[in-house]
């Protein structure tokens, strides 16, 4: 079975590569999006075909296909796919479903080639804080942040091993089914928080400081206002940190 660290390695070969729904590592052709414009009507408008039929020649990618191609190996078999497998043949949120190992955001280990997903859509980490993806037609294979912020808007919300990749020992199920990290793999860094922000992250914020000083916070509430605040530097304050109510490293170190 191919590695993960494979995986990183072939889909950073594929930067700039263009984004053509349907496609899985083919080089593009008139016949290829007319049969994807019969099968796909919604996404194929007037405009759309028009964008795709301009990567005629390429080789093209949609998201998930940018794994499989790598899985099949579209490759070395002279950009067919010889090396179709019916059972292997998941969209994103079916990946996301057949895949054993997997989470939410918040407790991602920091292990390259594992894949980022959000409904409808995945991605490859490769390590560094940095996702490349088969992003759409308008943008191609690209490289983005993990993190949002910014002008970056990618908003994963889970991560997953790809079925159909060997990971190794690097993450594995305890008997309680949660997910535990191995071999030294850490955890993904936590996004700095201050009062405004709001996501899973303020939840397991919000989770930790009722754990350390019974803050009494609402752990459904996923937006970091006034009682989040004081929480936080009534916590910096016992630590011994700067008490500015923002949530850094230094915060989350201390808390997680």
């Amino acid at each position: 079975m191919k590695t993960a660290n494979d995986l990183v390695s072939y889909v950073k070969t594929k930067l700039s590569a263009p984004y053509v729904y349907g496609a899985c590592g083919q080089k593009m052709t008139q016949g290829l999006i007319d049969n994807w414009a019969k099968s796909y009507p919604n996404v194929y408008t007037a405009a759309y075909k028009t964008k795709a039929l301009k990567f005629v020649g390429k080789q093209a990618f949609d998201c998930v296909n940018l794994i499989k191609a790598f899985v099949w190996d579209v490759d070395k078999n002279n950009f067919t796919l010889k090396g179709y497998v019916s059972t292997q043949d998941v969209n994103a949120d079916g990946a996301l479903s057949r895949a054993t190992v997997k989470g939410s955001m918040g407790n991602m280990p920091d292990i390259p080639g594992l894949c980022v997903h959000f409904k409808g859509h995945i991605g490859v980490y490769i390590g560094n804080g940095e996702v490349i993806e088969a992003r759409g037609i308008d943008y191609g294979v690209v490289k983005t942040k993990l993190i949002p912020g910014g002008d970056n808007p990618r908003k994963w919300t889970s991560w997953l091993q790809f079925p159909f990749v060997d990971y190794g020992a690097a993450t594995t199920t305890n008997a309680n089914g949660t997910v535990g990290i191995v071999n030294g793999a850490s955890r993904m860094p936590r996004p700095a928080l201050r009062r405004g922000s709001k996501g899973d992250d303020v939840i397991a914020l919000k989770k930790a400081l009722n754990k350390h000083i019974n803050a009494g916070l609402d752990e459904t509430d996923n937006q970091f206002w006034e009682l989040t605040d004081k929480a936080v530097r009534e916590f910096q304050k016992r630590k011994g940190l700067v008490v500015d109510g923002e949530v850094g490293a230094k915060t989350w170190g201390m808390l997680l």
